[in-house]
């Protein structure tokens, strides 16, 4: 990697980065998704190894009871008309008992690539972050088991997608817009 291409994204990574968590995409993108997070703390590290924990610490505060890490962290500070669907159509908190009841997050989840994140953190940044992993370690535990339970519903180790937002990579693909017909392929709602 040449040295502009490594300061520009490093730029990148300051520019987006709120404190305890990074934006994806600025308006695209202005809450927290779940498996960005896992793949931003494994750029971050190696920048900034305590950051780049912090990155999952923030994303697992959002941790549902069931042990479901959401797949959206919303930023109550961030305009809701900058994203669709927002807090108030997911509206968690008031009919999903497992919610956490003071973060509005969306339902669903992503691929479960976090603990593929601690592994990387814990090999580049060792003693610098391994404490703070190892309080994150429950967490990670009752995220694969949710996916055990409540996922892989005959048992064969292959997880449930109930909607396509929860494939990698795919929430604005015109694939999706065919399966969802309320949806464009340019933004992901008709209503963008």
């Amino acid at each position: 990697m040449t040295d502009d291409l490594w300061t520009a994204a490093v730029g990148v990574l300051r520019e987006n980065d709120l404190g305890g968590w990074t934006k994806p995409a600025p308006r695209l993108y202005p809450y927290q998704w779940s498996w960005d997070s896992a793949f931003i703390a494994i750029g971050l590290v190696h920048v900034d190894p305590l950051r780049a924990v912090r990155e999952l610490e923030t994303l697992f505060t959002a941790q549902w009871a069931d042990g479901r890490v959401p797949h959206i962290v919303f930023n109550n500070e961030a305009p809701t008309q900058d994203y669709f669907p927002d807090p108030g159509w997911w509206a968690s908190q008031k009919f999903s008992p497992p919610a956490p009841a003071d973060t509005p997050t969306s339902g669903l989840v992503q691929p479960p690539v976090h603990a593929i994140a601690a592994w990387h953190l814990a090999e580049v940044a060792g003693d610098v972050v391994r404490d703070r992993l190892r309080a994150l370690y429950p967490r990670l535990v009752a995220w694969h088991r949710y996916l055990v339970t409540h996922r892989d519903l005959d048992g064969r180790g292959l997880i449930v997608v109930y909607h396509p937002w929860e494939r990698p990579g795919t929430s604005r693909t015109s694939r999706n817009a065919l399966q969802m017909p309320n949806t464009t392929a340019s933004c992901g709602w008709s209503t963008c």
